[in-house]
């Protein structure tokens, strides 16, 4: 028996914008399916669709939009948010942008990036010891968002100003307006009916009752507190026509941007989809559970479980997204219940974990294993020393999730080695500076391994807060004195460490940044 699903034309109102700011309970009206489950109701008369598949436990919405998408390579070409971006800009590129709208672009990205941060409840969380989502919200994701639920100049402008300025909001609705055009004939001409052929498909595969059980495992697997009546909004992103294959997918709250080749057969990007509702149903995980989970990943007499835990929630997701699901929609990929090419994703750390964990896996969902369970996490640790084997670490390892302070003039090797390290919000935490937040941070959480850039004259500010054991110290001052670029790994715990890296130009940084990401083993000391 399928799901019902209800399909409509949607025209954004203002209501999106409310909707978005302090949340709606339901979507504005649809066409209800009469005939009985699996009927599809159509009668749309602009190049948008929306489906709303209403399964036993969870409703999904499908939105394929115009405007959506332009802002979304907008972001991408400015290099504002993750995409597959030579995808893009090879697109681009045949629209023969002049100077003016390169210019376009550089003003988009200042004005997108000039808020960061995140957002708190005002009821104190608890205190956890490593990162993971708890209480907050990502001011850039929430931004994301808005691009995505807003149909129209006016809602975006709405939407975005609800978390930026008025008149940045202003600003970016002008520059949207400005590549409108060109965007517009090739959603019309092209773009359009390529992305609601795979919205159809979709739409159906959504519609499987399989999803809906393995979703409903999942979140009590996750110990989820779940917002009721929350759909999970699922926004379509049409690639233009390319001979690369390469596609993105992230999760914003109950939002998620899946990118669509016209050449991509749905049933091989629907596992990603489960992929990223697990990490919603992670970000939503009972804080007791997560206080719990950080409390025996650190207190583990296991060496490697805080660089395990750095790519927990990326590999668990593809144990059961990657794995679960996609073992259900491509059993052609598996053998024996593994993945022929031996990975469930490009991730050099997560998916080796993931593919190990994925026998355990369906076991753990099917018998109500918890997440914070003393068997779930030794389940997990046993995985994770598969890629480690011999217990050696590799150093870019240790920074899947790690706290990162900067310093004024090295902006590129700050880029370089966020890139490298593959970290992400909510398992990345940024201070432009060592300020009285970043040391209390520090202080306060000291499993969670960090990567400080200083140049030698200010080394002195870190040795005040790490306060290294002596011959540690002794070490980093002779280091300093010479006056030449160095690197070094200070043990934090006996699990943990701080990189500290030294240097006077952001090139000498970057040069430090590439030869720590090539480093095989993770030893104290001068790297």
């Amino acid at each position: 028996m399928m799901n019902a699903i209800v399909v409509h034309s949607c025209r954004a109102t203002l209501l999106a914008a409310l909707c978005f700011a302090f949340g709606c309970a339901s979507s504005p009206p649809a066409s209800r399916v009469q005939p009985g489950a699996g009927a599809i109701a159509t009668g749309t008369t602009v190049l948008e669709r929306s489906a709303l598949v209403k399964g036993r436990r969870f409703h999904f919405r499908l939105s394929l939009a115009e405007q959506p998408n332009l802002v979304y390579h907008l972001d991408c070409l400015s290099g504002v948010a993750l995409c597959a971006e030579p995808i893009f800009r090879e697109f681009w590129t045949t629209q023969r942008l002049g100077s003016e709208e390169h210019a376009a672009l550089a003003v988009w990205k200042e004005v997108r990036s000039r808020y960061g941060g995140t957002l708190a409840r005002t009821r104190p969380a608890l205190e956890v010891p490593l990162l993971m989502p708890i209480g907050t919200f990502d001011l850039a994701e929430r931004q994301r968002i808005a691009g995505l639920v807003a149909k129209t100049p006016d809602a975006f402008r709405s939407t975005i100003g609800l978390v930026s300025t008025e008149s940045d909001a202003r600003e970016l609705t002008t520059l949207l307006e400005r590549f409108a055009p060109r965007f517009s004939r090739w959603w019309k001409d092209e773009a359009f009916a390529k992305g609601a052929a795979a919205h159809e498909a979709f739409a159906h595969l959504l519609a499987d009752p399989f999803l809906d059980g393995l979703l409903e495992k999942a979140s009590r697997f996750y110990e989820s507190d779940l917002p009721p009546e929350a759909p999970f909004e699922f926004h379509l992103i049409v690639q233009p026509a390319s001979a690369r294959r390469q596609s993105v997918a992230y999760q914003l709250d109950n939002h998620a941007a899946i990118e669509v080749s016209p050449t991509a057969k749905p049933e091989h990007l629907i596992d990603i989809l489960a992929h990223e509702v697990s990490h919603y149903f992670f970000n939503y995980t009972a804080p007791s559970a997560k206080a719990a989970l950080g409390s025996k990943f650190t207190t583990s007499a296991d060496p490697l479980s805080v660089a395990a835990f750095g790519v927990f929630d990326e590999a668990v997701a593809c144990a059961i997204g990657n794995g679960i699901a996609g073992r259900h929609y491509r059993p052609d990929d598996f053998g024996e219940g593994l993945p022929k090419k031996g990975r469930l994703t490009r991730h050099p750390t997560a998916s080796p974990i993931g593919v190990a964990l994925l026998p355990s896996m369906q076991a753990v969902l099917d018998r109500g294993v918890h997440i914070s369970s003393d068997e779930f996490v030794e389940t997990y640790l046993a995985a994770a020393r598969t890629h480690w084997p011999n217990g050696s670490v590799p150093p870019i390892e240790h920074l899947r999730s790690h706290a990162f302070v900067g310093e004024a003039g090295f902006d590129a090797a700050a880029r370089k080695l966020l890139d490298a390290s593959l970290a992400g919000f909510p398992s990345y935490r940024a201070y432009p500076q060592l300020d009285p937040a970043a040391k209390a941070f520090l202080l306060s959480h000291p499993y969670v391994n960090a990567a400080l850039f200083k140049t030698p004259e200010r080394l002195t500010d870190l040795l005040d807060i790490l306060r290294p054991e002596p011959q540690h110290q002794a070490a980093l001052r002779s280091l300093a004195a010479r006056g030449r670029p160095f690197a070094y790994a200070l043990p934090r715990t006996p699990k943990s460490h701080a990189f500290l890296f030294v240097a006077k130009t952001d090139a000498e940084m970057s040069e430090l940044v590439g030869r720590f990401a090539e480093g095989k083993v993770t030893t104290p000391g001068a790297m």
